[in-house]
C-alpha cells in the first residue's frame, strides 16, 4: 500500500526525512529541557547517572539522524543496511514503549512514536524485496 501516492524510494525518503526531523527536534528538546547554559555540578553518583542518561539520549537521537540520512541516500537502491537500521529504530522505540506503561498519556505518545520507525522499516523492506526480485 502506497501512502501519499509515491513510489517506494519516495516513501523511504519521506521516512528518512521524518527520522532526521525527529532526531534533531528531540536533541533540541533535551538541550532546552536541561538548560544548556548551566552545566551543574557532578559531585555525586546520582548526578553522574543523570549525566550518562542524557548522553544516552543524545546518542539515540544522533543514531536516528544518521539512520534517516542513510535511508534518504540509499532510498533508490533498496539496501539491507536500511532494513537493519529500520529494525533497530523500531526495536528501540518498542522497548521505550514498554518502559512507559503507568500513564495513559505516555502510552499514547509512545505508541505514536512507533509509527515513523515502522514506516521506515516497512518501506526499506519493500525496496529491498524489489531489489532482490
Amino acid at each position: 500500500m502506497n501512502f501519499v501516492g509515491g513510489t517506494g524510494f519516495t516513501l523511504e525518503r519521506i521516512a528518512g526525512f521524518l527520522e532526521v526531523l525527529i532526531g534533531i527536534s528531540m536533541i533540541i528538546f533535551v538541550w532546552q529541557l536541561l538548560g544548556h547554559d548551566d552545566p551543574g555540578h557532578m559531585e555525586d553518583a546520582e548526578a553522574m547517572q543523570a549525566f550518562m542518561e542524557v548522553i544516552g539520549l543524545y546518542a539515540i537521537h544522533v543514531f536516528e539522524i544518521i539512520a534517516g540520512l542513510i535511508g534518504i541516500v540509499k532510498s533508490k537502491k533498496g539496501s539491507l543496511l536500511t532494513v537493519l537500521l529500520g529494525v533497530i529504530l523500531f526495536l528501540m522505540n518498542l522497548v521505550e514503549f514498554f518502559m512507559h506503561t503507568t500513564n495513559i498519556i505516555e502510552i499514547i505518545i509512545h505508541a505514536l512514536t512507533l509509527i515513523v520507525p515502522y514506516y521506515y522499516v516497512h518501506n526499506a523492506v519493500k525496496l529491498f524485496r524489489n531489489k532482490v526480485e
